[in-house]
């Protein structure tokens, strides 16, 4: 008879254990689902940020491009109205200068925005050429070409 009279004891102390631990799987469970949810938000999120960089990044380099492409349309203009300059040099220059402008644009249009490293590298690298291009572009426009 005194092993009946614990037995109900027993039996809820092993349900509440039983429920417990139930509850905090429950919860782990849930914990874990949570932080996989959140942290896809933030990967979706970054992913967006990251490709509207991307895609601002390649806007402004084609319009910087375009003005590169003026700028080296009005010297050949202004080429063709002096006569006190050597064309022929200026001219051989500026057909270098507006074959690497036509190739840089070939790159942005054809660069790959997946991978990340290599996008930085390839903004680097597009950064300095675009640059150098840039200073030999107003190294031509000297005074006596203008």
């Amino acid at each position: 008879m005194k092993q009946l009279k614990h037995l109900p004891a027993l039996s809820i102390l092993f349900f509440t254990i039983v429920m417990n631990s139930c509850d905090s799987a429950d919860k782990q469970f849930l914990s874990e689902r949570n932080e996989r949810a959140e942290t896809s938000r933030v990967s979706v999120r970054n992913d967006r940020i990251y490709d509207a960089d991307a895609a601002s990044y390649s806007r402004k380099e084609e319009f910087h491009l375009k003005a590169n492409d003026v700028a080296i349309a009005s010297l050949k203009a202004a080429l063709n109205t002096k006569s006190n300059i050597p064309k022929a040099a200026y001219s051989k220059q500026l057909d270098e200068l507006a074959s690497r402008n036509n190739e840089l644009c070939k790159q942005i249009h054809n660069c790959n925005t997946e991978d990340k490293e290599a996008w930085a590298h390839f903004k680097m690298r597009f950064d300095s050429d675009i640059c150098q291009l840039s200073a030999d572009i107003a190294d031509l426009s000297t005074p006596s070409i203008k």
